[in-house]
């Protein structure tokens, strides 16, 4: 509903920035609307993308989806620039797959009828074509569950890292070694997931440590 509404305001922005430039088109209004626009778009993308990590929280955790949103906002904190660097890889890994896959796909039943006497050239091509498209929307909607299963790792590695350091302590050496071979120097942005967790483990660690010394 949200991002509606915000659509909704921008279409309507668009609509007086139309009729402002046709009684008069000044670079002035011009450069107004532009950041009227710009930010918008950027708060839509904002609502979009704790949308999306509200609903994980929601189908891991079972709570209603306004706690959720407070709960992704949480995540987005503690995660920094690592969910922008997963989400933007996994979006252009799923496209990439996509229009290779379409590509090819499409390359093969255009010359494979055509091969085949099956079709002329311009049947070869426009076939190739149809059968191309439509692999590669069906592929995207194959894909795009990775990005949810991308997004919810990612949700319980920020909410609870100590647990998966615990029971799989060999998967959480595996996810801290492959950041640190990309990132030696920690990553871009001063908060990721990664420093958060390994700062978690190291105090569960020392209290551990304390602990056992107590007794």
């Amino acid at each position: 509903m949200l991002v509606a509404l915000i659509e909704t305001i921008r279409v309507i922005v668009s609509y007086i920035q139309e009729k402002q430039q046709e009684k008069c088109d000044n670079c002035c209004c011009r450069f107004l609307f532009c950041c009227i626009q710009c930010c918008l778009g950027c708060i839509q993308w904002c609502v979009q993308r704790i949308n999306a990590y509200a609903y994980v929280i929601c189908a891991i955790e079972g709570e209603g989806f306004c706690h959720a949103a407070v709960e992704a906002i949480r995540v987005l904190e503690v995660a920094g620039m690592t969910s922008l660097v997963n989400d933007d890889i996994i979006h252009k890994l799923i496209f990439v797959g996509s229009f290779i896959g379409g590509l090819c796909i499409g390359a093969f039943c255009g010359s494979l009828g055509y091969k085949n006497d099956d079709f002329s050239e311009n049947e070869a091509w426009a076939w190739g074509l149809t059968f191309g498209i439509s692999c590669y929307f069906f592929l995207t909607l194959m894909l795009s569950p990775l990005l949810s299963m991308v997004q919810a790792l990612l949700v319980c590695f920020a909410q609870d890292p100590v647990t998966l350091h615990v029971r799989h302590p060999e998967t959480y050496d595996d996810l801290i070694k492959a950041w640190k071979e990309v990132y030696p120097d920690g990553g871009p942005g001063e908060v990721c997931c990664v420093k958060h967790a390994e700062g978690k483990v190291s105090g569960t660690d020392k209290g551990t440590t304390n602990a056992v010394g107590q007794v």
